[in-house]
């Protein structure tokens, strides 16, 4: 890219009669080449780039600006433009063509944040320990951080270890690269003041450092997942949308306005087309599962074994193959039948299972699968078969947990979920708690799945809270919440 003299002006009004072709050619000389002179004319043909479907362009000219620091206050604005979001790239499945084009229709553009660049070597310091504490302009690295980590070995946050050299080191260079990332975010921050951030994931190392630098700069921030029924659920309070508290606080807003039927209608056809609502890595197998016996059947519904849900639910239990061992060794007590579903998304492209790996590692749980109960590793059985056939449920924080909850099943979550707190789920806060809480459901005191509760959650969750998880969805909810 070269620059010249300024092409902003001609640029500008050819925009301004509608037609993009005219003003991006503005920019184009003899050569075929694109140039621009001034920050002006960069903020200009970056919108013009995106508005035709070249986001790459538009964001190498978005970091250029950046880069020379060049000051929002400086920069005319972009016709018909009023605020702007500013985003991670980490927005996996999301059309950003058709997500920009559709909000500059309302006023809104998007600009989009680069990756950030891993350092390959850092030294350490003496006392690992301090990489722990470490802040760069008022960010927590190392919480930042954490999550990335744990994916890139696959373990959870409780198995890092600071005495392990790879760890260490790896948590060193993420957090030099972190220190370098904040820089970069400020300075776009700069550049385009933002009226909104927003994040997919608030725990991946970019979403994470963009969230604390804005509320340390005060900034309204959004995050949002993609969950069941295909939806997104979102929280611009916390901007954690990770188990959000927001959506019991919509069952305990709206509660009287729904209509109970209505809701169990929706409910019951949900799980009557559940298999075709599912995502592909949400799949499970198509075999039903025979009871032998009648033996009291416990189900544990896995969450992926890295999945944040899980990592930061707050259970007392450090790894999901701890809850395991609990649930086998309470199933050997009383003679019960133990049923462990593998999520589905560990066996995405024929991998193994990092649950399973590690349960093959423990033989007092591979001595009890061996003639009792089941272990699903392969994703061979139907869950919902499995659901059919448990007397009680129990989870960390899976999805899987409120189709149970749907079909009327006694539900135990071992986490903060976000259909947990709201009196329809037996929430343990201490592992002490679970051997006491099963023998209660199992011997029909304690029952709290009231279906007609958990349709009008389910309902309020789908309709009210969540947005449909397309484009036009999540363009919806920015249009209202910005």
């Amino acid at each position: 890219m070269t620059f010249s003299n300024t092409r902003y002006s001609e640029a500008v009004a050819q925009l301004e009669r509608g037609d993009l072709k005219g003003a991006l050619s503005a920019f184009n000389t003899t050569s075929g080449k694109v140039v621009v002179s001034s920050p002006a004319e960069a903020q200009l043909l970056s919108h013009l780039c995106a508005k035709t479907g070249n986001i790459r362009q538009a964001a190498r000219l978005w970091g250029m600006m950046a880069e020379r620091r060049t000051l929002h206050n400086a920069l005319p604005p972009v016709p018909g433009i009023r605020k702007v979001v500013l985003m991670t790239p980490r927005m996996q499945s999301t059309d950003m063509v058709t997500l920009y084009d559709r909000l500059t229709e309302t006023g809104v553009q998007l600009i989009l944040l680069p990756w950030m660049e891993r350092v390959s070597e850092t030294p350490l310091p003496e006392n690992r320990e301090a990489l722990r504490q470490r802040r760069y302009q008022g960010v927590p690295l190392y919480d930042c951080i954490l999550y990335e980590i744990c994916l890139e070995i696959g373990l959870t946050p409780n198995e890092l270890d600071l005495a392990i050299e790879d760890h260490a080191s790896r948590i060193a260079g993420a957090q030099e690269a972190a220190a370098r990332y904040v820089d970069e975010v400020l300075a776009y921050i700069d550049c385009f003041a933002p009226e909104l951030i927003l994040i997919r994931n608030p725990y991946r190392a970019e979403n994470a450092l963009l969230r604390r630098v804005a509320t340390l700069k005060e900034l309204r921030c959004l995050s949002f997942e993609h969950v069941i029924n295909n939806r997104i659920i979102w929280d611009d309070v916390s901007a954690v949308s990770v188990n959000s508290p927001q959506a019991q606080v919509y069952l305990q807003r709206f509660d009287l306005e729904v209509n109970t039927a209505q809701a169990r209608t929706f409910a019951d056809d949900y799980l009557a087309q559940i298999k075709a609502t599912k995502r592909r890595e949400h799949q499970s197998g198509t075999r039903a599962w025979e009871q032998k016996g009648k033996a009291p059947v416990i189900l544990f519904l896995a969450q992926v074994y890295t999945d944040t849900s899980v990592a930061f639910s707050g259970s007392d239990y450090a790894t999901p193959i701890d809850a395991i061992l609990a649930l086998v060794c309470y199933a050997e007590k009383i003679g019960a039948q133990l049923l462990v579903k593998i999520h589905p998304h560990e066996l995405v492209e024929g991998t193994e299972s990092p649950t399973n790996k590690r349960l093959r590692d423990c033989k007092e749980a591979m001595d009890y699968f061996t003639t009792n109960g089941l272990l699903d590793a392969n994703n061979t059985y139907d869950t919902q078969s499995l659901i059919a056939a448990a007397d009680v449920c129990v989870t960390d924080t899976s999805q899987a947990g409120l189709e149970a909850l749907l079909t009327g099943k006694e539900v135990i979550t071992l986490g903060r979920a976000y259909y947990s707190g709201l009196g329809i789920t037996h929430d343990l806060d201490v592992r002490s708690q679970l051997a006491p809480t099963l023998d209660r459901i199992l011997d029909g005191t304690d029952k709290r799945a009231d279906r007609d509760t958990v349709a009008r959650f389910f309902y309020l969750f789908s309709e009210k809270y969540c947005v449909p998880d397309n484009t036009d969805g999540l363009a919806a909810l920015l249009e209202e919440r910005v």
